[in-house]
């Protein structure tokens, strides 16, 4: 693989972080004083160099891999702090219940959306309503 220069490197590594070829190219190349079309023009040139490509492609997958990483890290001494809480005696009941009831939540123990399969006639769900309605002693006007 080629050799970058420490211009094509910084290219690289904005277009990696986010930034747009346009702007990444200003930035590493000092190209105010281009006009749009032209740093439009040589950022899409420099980013299809095949060795430019491949090291925006690797730069890339390094970012997603620690972003990975960072969130599993933090999930965990997420989950590890409400453990502390939810063990802690020393915290009134509702904190420890509170850290429980979330800790059961990240594992899926509570659904907040029930799941009702029924299968029912438009003539058998309104008689169940009109069931319910004359248990209430309202009047129907169906």
């Amino acid at each position: 693989m080629k050799t970058l220069t420490p211009k094509q490197a910084r290219f690289c590594e904005l277009v990696a972080g986010g930034m747009s070829k346009s702007e990444s190219y200003r930035n590493a190349y000092h190209a105010n004083g281009m006009g749009d079309r032209s740093v439009r023009t040589e950022a899409h040139r420099l980013s299809h160099i095949p060795h430019i490509a491949e090291a925006i492609e690797r730069l890339e997958e390094e970012d997603s891999a620690i972003r990975h990483t960072t969130d599993r890290l933090r999930n965990d001494w997420i989950l590890q702090r409400l453990q502390d809480e939810a063990m802690n005696l020393r915290n009134p009941a509702s904190a420890r219940v509170r850290a429980l009831e979330i800790l059961a939540r990240t594992q899926g123990m509570f659904t907040d959306v029930k799941h009702v399969e029924m299968h029912r006639s438009p003539g058998e769900i309104e008689e169940e309503l009109l069931q319910k309605l004359g248990a209430l002693n309202l009047p129907l006007s169906c």
